[in-house]
């Protein structure tokens, strides 16, 4: 785990009692309580440091007790948010606008996707996917 100490001005606790809530960090410069940056957490008490959030987790300045609170940061277009890993690239077929989504939706049938995909409109027909449909000559009947 990386550890922070933050040496800016602080928003000292004025009730200081020696010891800080979770999400902050004693600050030996300024003697008081200074909240823990986005991305980090303390379970307060006497701690002197923030610990970060693991790779692809955030939480908000000041709201960080624990390792639990850090929670996956928002998934980008054409990828869904699986709870366990993180954001994930949606299949071939498949498009999402990204956030907290935890699935892509499937292209309409006869359709595909070619590259990353964030809306329906990013699915192409794909005529290798049609099926019943006979040329004439092959199969059709003739006359």
């Amino acid at each position: 785990k990386q550890w922070y100490q933050r040496r800016v001005p602080s928003t000292k606790n004025q009730s200081y009692p020696g010891k800080c809530n979770t999400g902050e960090y004693v600050d030996s410069v300024n003697g008081g309580c200074t909240p823990c940056r986005v991305r980090t957490y303390s379970l307060g008490g006497v701690d002197a440091s923030c610990a970060s959030c693991p790779a692809g987790k955030t939480v908000l300045e000041g709201k960080g007790g624990s390792e639990k609170d850090c929670t996956w940061k928002p998934c980008s277009g054409g990828y869904y948010l699986d709870g366990t890993t993180g954001c994930q690239l949606c299949s071939k077929g498949s498009y999402s606008a990204g956030g907290r989504v935890a699935e892509c939706t499937a292209c309409p049938t006869n359709y595909t996707t070619n590259g990353i995909a964030v809306k329906v409109e990013d699915c192409l027909f794909d005529p290798g996917k049609v099926v019943g449909i006979r040329e004439y000559g092959r199969g059709g009947h003739s006359s």
